[in-house]
């Protein structure tokens, strides 16, 4: 991948829908831009899910435009949502032509939106995972 484009921000609800916290078992599509001269193998959705336990989701490419010698590629999953309340980290894992692999993740900062192109694994997107609970309608129509 030489000069390559990557480009996901967890604040846009076109990359990451919904966007925000979540209700246990709401399932989330997640989507990365890459724009890239060298083919991608493979793209994958690394997850850190509550209990300790990675998985990993094969992204679908979705969309894909050529201009000149880039591709213009976009790259979609849906999780489908932690049955139980908790936080739930991400990152992407871009597998080039070539063989080399990149990582994208959240910036340095740490404050979820665009994040960063990393030859090694970057810190990760939160997603918090809530359990609903119901509000008595005398508390909701309160005055406090």
């Amino acid at each position: 991948m030489l000069n390559p484009c990557v480009y996901h921000d967890s604040q846009d609800a076109y990359y990451r829908h919904p966007f925000g916290a979540v209700s246990c078992g709401t399932p989330i599509r997640l989507r990365i831009r890459i724009v890239s001269e060298t083919p991608v193998k493979e793209c994958l959705l690394r997850l850190w899910e509550k209990g300790h336990r990675e998985h990993l989701m094969k992204m679908k490419l979705t969309k894909e435009k050529r201009q000149g010698t880039k591709a213009w590629q976009i790259y979609e999953v849906i999780y489908p949502g932690q049955p139980e309340p908790g936080l739930v980290w991400y990152y992407f894992r871009i597998t080039a032509g070539d063989g080399r692999i990149f990582y994208y993740g959240n910036n340095e900062a740490g404050l979820g939106g665009v994040g960063e192109l990393k030859n090694q694994e970057p810190p990760s997107y939160q997603i918090t995972v809530y359990k609903p609970s119901l509000v008595p309608r005398w508390f909701k129509e309160g005055v406090i």
